[in-house]
């Protein structure tokens, strides 16, 4: 693929070295955006509702400095769903490859993209700040998809729990070629075999949720009964659901420049 790509993090993959740094980088950014107007020295709360506020109530009108890069809002959600699933992706490669987050520089077919270079394959630097993959790299082409009643949520009545609306999600990512990443913003409750069908016609589309703790699996393979999803309460977690009635878990520890707790001197 001939598009020009702006690179937003990179890291290589060794030792604790994970894409947790480009998580917290896209709250730390997100949140100055939101509280750029507090008094400096000035402190706040800030639960998961804001967490959440201060990414998807962007667009593309904002502007934010991400990685050192300025980017609007539309691309700092877009790239905040696709870090999640790098969670899950990068245990997939090698200690030492090289992982990048990139965006297009221009209008592209597709949202965002990770690119994975093996470890010990060369990269040659154009300038000081183009790079030219080698052509044995890995590419993951993504478009990113939210779903959510824009009318409910206006109107703040979303509430616990409602069916997945399978015809909606169809539209959401039908005719395209590259991995859809769907966020779903909605409380659904649904099984996984209500997706069977769907995840027939779209076998490179990923559900991210969110963890509730409503959330079950059954006891075993032919089990009719469920038990919990187990987590880490301390972390943030998030659900992603495969085609073949498969999920895993992506957790990310608390941002770190958060307080956890006031203390008094």
């Amino acid at each position: 693929m001939q598009t020009p790509w702006k690179i937003i993090f990179g890291y290589r993959r060794e030792g604790r070295v994970s894409c947790q740094g480009a998580y917290e980088e896209i709250f730390r950014a997100a949140l100055a955006y939101k509280f750029k107007n507090l008094p400096l020295g000035s402190a706040i709360p800030v639960d998961a509702q804001v967490l959440t506020d201060s990414i998807f109530k962007l667009n593309a009108h904002d502007q934010l400095t991400v990685g050192g890069k300025q980017i609007d809002g539309q691309k700092v959600k877009e790239l905040f769903i696709t870090t999640i699933f790098l969670k899950y992706l990068e245990d997939k490669f090698p200690p030492g490859s090289l992982i990048f987050v990139v965006i297009p520089e221009k209008e592209s077919s597709c949202d965002t993209a990770i690119m994975v270079v093996k470890p010990g394959a060369k990269i040659d630097r154009l300038d000081e700040k183009q790079l030219r993959l080698p052509t044995e790299h890995l590419p993951f082409l993504f478009q990113i998809k939210e779903y959510v009643d824009y009318k409910n949520l206006i109107s703040g009545s979303l509430s616990p729990f409602r069916p997945i609306d399978v015809e909606k999600l169809q539209v959401l990512v039908k005719d395209y070629e590259e991995i859809v990443l769907v966020y779903q913003r909605d409380f659904l409750d649904y099984k996984s075999e209500d997706l069977n069908e769907f995840f027939k016609l779209n076998t490179y589309c990923y559900l991210i949720s969110p963890f509730f703790d409503s959330q079950y699996i059954p006891k075993n393979s032919s089990s009719k009964k469920y038990e919990p999803v187990p987590i880490n309460k301390d972390k943030h977690n998030y659900i992603i659901t495969f085609p073949g009635k498969t999920f895993s878990i992506a957790d990310f520890e608390r941002p770190r420049f958060l307080i956890k707790e006031k203390y008094i001197l």
